[in-house]
């Protein structure tokens, strides 16, 4: 252990602050692309130009069905409801990136879920994230 403490700065062959510049424009360049992600998946659940029998805005949806997918992602990944909340809030927040339900709310819920699950493991292993979801 000591000997990789010793050895870290010198991979990079500058020091501490030219380590941490590097570092900080990697991780840029990974919550750039986990937003493009997580925007694009919002954007096949809930198109912009909605053609179906629901037709509303998937905000409504997102507010009205919060504590079911906050209790349901917590019970099953084993994080902290609160956690879990923070990325629907932010969900919620971001209008501009949510369109219209476009299929039935059940399908819609079910879609939701995998991708609340997925932005959740996200979050314990990589760290909240940044930018918007």
């Amino acid at each position: 252990m000591h000997l990789e403490r010793s050895q870290m700065l010198e991979v990079e062959g500058a020091g501490e602050g030219k380590c941490r510049r590097i570092l900080r424009h990697a991780s840029g360049h990974c919550l750039n692309e986990a937003y493009r992600r997580a925007r694009f998946d919002l954007r096949r659940i809930f198109p912009d130009r909605a053609t179906g029998p629901e037709m509303f805005p998937a905000t409504c949806l997102l507010r009205r069905k919060r504590a079911l997918l906050r209790m349901r992602i917590a019970e099953g990944t084993g994080v902290r409801a609160y956690t879990v909340d923070q990325l629907l809030r932010q969900m919620i927040a971001r209008p501009q990136i949510l369109g219209r339900v476009n299929d039935p709310e059940d399908v819609t819920l079910e879609r939701l879920l995998v991708l609340l699950t997925m932005q959740t493991a996200r979050f314990v292993h990589v760290g909240f994230p940044k930018v918007a979801l």
